[in-house]
């Protein structure tokens, strides 16, 4: 498999580094990890956001189950008396 290397000073290691543009404006990009050249813009968008809303939905989904878990407890508790 082809490795990818920086095409400045041929390292095969990179990082994920915020770049400032115009001041006070930055940009995540790929560079190099030896000599810092840009090998590429990344999506400046919000890549948390999927994460988040997926982990409301756990937590919702995790208060759901124990409101289920002490309603089954609770029908359990009756049936014993039964």
């Amino acid at each position: 498999m082809p490795v990818s290397t920086c095409g400045h000073c041929k390292n095969a290691a990179f990082e994920i580094a915020m770049l400032a543009v115009g001041g006070s404006e930055t940009h995540p990009v790929l560079q190099c990890a030896t000599c810092g050249a840009v090998a590429g813009l990344l999506d400046s968008g919000d890549q948390t956001a999927p994460l988040k809303a997926q982990n409301d939905r756990i937590a919702t989904l995790q208060t759901e189950v124990r409101a289920l878990r002490s309603a089954f407890e609770q029908i359990a508790h009756q049936l014993e008396r039964i």
